[in-house]
This record gives C-alpha cells, structure tokens and sequence, in this order.
C-alpha cells in the first residue's frame, strides 16, 4: 500500500503520541449516544495501538461483558487486560481500586442510553472520546456535547472521532473539524467495525492509531484546553 508523504507524517506524528510517556495513571473513556459506530471494537484497536507503542500495561473496563476479551483473543494482542464491570456496580467500586496498577485505564462506555448514562463514564475519565457517524444531524449533537465538555474545566477533555459508517466518505467532518477547539479523527468504513472476528484494514487501524495519540496527548496535564 502506497501512502502520500502526509499520511506518512500522520503515521510518524501518531506513532509518537502513543509513545508519550505518563507519570501517572490516565483514564480514557470511548462512548457514543448511537449505535452501529463500532464503539467496543474501537476501544479495543485504541488499546492495541497503545500497547504496540509502549511498554506499561494497559487495562480495559468494559460494560458489555466479555466483549473486549473476546477481540483481544482474535488480535493475540499482549500487555492489555480486561475487567467487566458487573451489573449494579460501579467503575469506583470495580476500577479504582486497581487503577493504580495499570499506565492506562481504557473504559468501553459502550452505546449509553443518555446523559445521565454517559455522565457515569466521563466521570471515570480524564478524557472522553465521543463516537459519532459522519451523519450530520447526527453529529452536530454529538459536537455541541463535547463543546459543553470543553467549556467545563471540571469536566474530561473531549475529543470526537468520525466514523463513515454509511461509506460516504463525506468531507464534512474535515472541514468541521478545522474549527473545533478540540482534537477530531476519522475512521473510514469498514465492516470489521461491526464484526466479532473480522480484522479490520489498514486504513481504520491507522484511524485508530490518531485516536490512540489524540487520547493520550489530551490527557497530559498541560494540555490546552
């Protein structure tokens, strides 16, 4: 596969994202308000690109249980642990307390029911990665959610990443995402997204890549807000 000479720096410049060194535990969060984005596989590639580019361990906490145990043993992916959180528990309950343990704490949030839902997840996160599809109605809500994460100090850094679900290839979230004052990357079509045991292609693992280095470049504590 031939790639530009951009797409080869955005490699590079996504390559050392993922390397970046922490000094302490960083909780990420994935999450969408809809479904047939690919949430959990998602999750699970962010994860493998972390754990391709560093050394520290890396634990996902999952709220469909079994979900990212079951891709992670098609990927034979080492260095990346999985917990379910049970029904009627908690992340503090269940994950805090090893937190600690792990470089990096990766929450699948899965598709969450609403606010409140979603409210539970970011509250486990330093950063929260909303899933959206390139529809536009859409993704203008899931835009001016993380515009209102953003403006809240209190709140996890957002970042939104647009996945072309309906194979448009639409060119509106690049020229969104030119005037968003957070972080956006873009995963291309791909049926693996939706699949238990399908590998997914090139161009959606380099997606995941950006969205692994955006994760963890947000979560610095410098970062701009």
């Amino acid at each position: 596969m031939l790639w530009t000479a951009n797409a080869q720096a955005e490699l590079i410049d996504a390559t050392e994202g993922a390397e970046a060194p922490v000094g302490a535990v960083r909780r990420l969060a994935v999450a969408s308000l809809i479904r047939g984005v690919g949430v959990s596989t998602l999750t699970v590639l962010v994860a493998e690109s972390l754990a391709r580019n560093r050394s520290g361990r890396i634990l996902i906490a999952e709220r469909r249980i079994g979900h990212a145990a079951t891709k992670l043993r098609n990927a034979n992916t080492r260095g990346i642990e999985t917990l379910s959180i049970d029904s009627g528990s908690t992340w503090e309950e269940q994950v805090a307390p090893i937190a600690r343990n792990f470089d990096i704490v990766l929450t699948d949030g899965g598709n969450v029911a609403g606010i409140d839902d979603l409210t539970a997840v970011a509250d486990s996160a330093h950063v929260l990665c909303l899933v959206t599809s390139d529809d536009r109605a859409a993704a203008e809500q899931v835009i001016a959610l993380a515009r209102g994460l953003h403006a809240h100090p209190a709140a996890p850094r957002p970042i939104v990443t647009f996945v072309d679900t309906l194979n448009v290839n639409s060119t509106w979230p690049a020229l969104v995402a030119a005037r968003l004052p957070f972080p956006v990357t873009r995963i291309p079509h791909d049926r693996a997204l939706a699949a238990t045991r399908a590998a997914p292609n090139s161009r959606t693992r380099r997606g995941a890549l950006q969205t692994a280095a955006a994760l963890l470049r947000t979560s610095e504590p410098g970062a701009v807000r």
